[in-house]
């Protein structure tokens, strides 16, 4: 695949002096003939269909064509099974921060609420502040205020008789 183009190797013997490594590892496991042609989908190639044969010159110019055409069609499923996650993740993520702003949204209405005379710039600032000193994301910090959890600081407290715990 990282040449582009199918290589056919007739026989594993004869390949030693160009394929060290492949010739000697074929024909410990019996392989004396092979073609590999490039799964290429667009300009990206995504792998090779690897085809073997446990006799020399087991694969003729129209095996080679025929296994061209399959390699190309296993290339754009390929291609399209990988779009396709990749745009189920990407709407998981925008889903999962739709919910997340609401929450953040509703959290900073809360704070404007418990302190007439902040902005939501200000209030947006306190919640960041707060993730910051945390070490918690914005949107577990909303999180907590919105459903009335009691504030659990990371860092060190005082107990009523003075000391650090």
């Amino acid at each position: 695949w990282r040449l582009g183009w199918p290589v056919r190797i007739d026989d594993t013997a004869l390949a030693a002096e160009r394929y060290p490594a492949f010739a000697r590892s074929a024909q410990d496991n019996g392989v004396l003939s092979s073609v590999s042609l490039p799964l290429v989908a667009g300009v990206s190639g995504l792998g090779a269909l690897n085809l073997y044969a446990r006799i020399p010159n087991g694969f003729s110019d129209e095996d080679e064509a025929i296994g061209a055409d399959l390699a190309t069609a296993a290339a754009v499923v390929l291609a399209n099974s990988g779009a396709y996650w990749e745009a189920r993740s990407l709407g998981d993520h925008l889903a999962e921060a739709m919910l997340s702003r609401a929450e953040i949204e509703q959290a900073k209405g809360m704070l404007m609420a418990r302190s007439p005379g902040i902005t939501a710039d200000e209030a947006f600032d306190m919640l960041r502040s707060a993730s910051q000193r945390e070490n918690i994301k914005v949107r577990d910090i909303a999180k907590r205020i919105t459903r009335h959890q009691p504030w659990r600081s990371a860092g060190p407290t005082r107990r009523p008789d003075g000391c650090v715990k």
